[in-house]
């Protein structure tokens, strides 16, 4: 319901989901991506070939800006709350789960503080590997959510295929 949504997409990729968001919205919205640096290059080159407005945040560069589809490096992560205090969703789509738990807490430190709507995410909820030493995940129940600041609304079998049913999404409101 929001005429000019602020979205941020933890893991954007190569930034397909920023693409749709931005013709779902006319280009009246403010999207953040935050990868790693290889998947960003990616993401440049391809929004930019579909004529999308890219703002590369960096720390010399520390602003987000409307009306732009902006790109934040994971290793930029420890300023988020300084770039992006506020927002309408967050969004994660299966790669907190893979995350080591340094990692996801320093999300999590972020997402936790930030002025925010929405919390939406789709992760594993049981380890496909339980035994291994090499594939390491944290299951989507055990994320460190503020449960005083954010409530579960909904919690279903992604509608999306893949996975053998392991992924659930998470809807989180504050």
């Amino acid at each position: 319901n929001e005429s000019f949504p602020y979205l941020v997409e933890i893991g954007g990729a190569y930034g397909g989901l920023c693409l749709q968001n931005w013709k779902r919205f006319a280009g009246n919205c403010t999207i953040v991506n935050i990868d790693l640096y290889p998947a960003l290059v990616t993401a440049y080159f391809y929004l930019t070939k579909n004529g999308i407005p890219i703002n590369v945040v960096t720390p010399k560069n520390p602003q987000v800006k409307k009306n732009m589809i902006n790109l934040i490096s994971a290793n930029d992560i420890g300023n988020l709350l300084e770039i992006v205090p506020m927002c309408d969703l967050i969004f994660n789509s299966r790669s907190l789960c893979e995350m080591s738990t340094e990692t996801i807490l320093m999300y999590f430190n972020f997402i936790n503080s930030c002025k925010i709507n929405f919390f939406y995410h789709e992760n594993s909820n049981f380890l496909l590997f339980p035994n291994s030493q090499r594939h390491i995940e944290v299951i989507g129940d055990k994320f460190p959510i503020d449960s005083k600041k954010f409530i579960l609304k909904s919690k279903y079998l992604t509608p999306f295929t893949g996975g053998s049913g392991r992924y659930r999404e998470y809807i989180y409101e504050t």
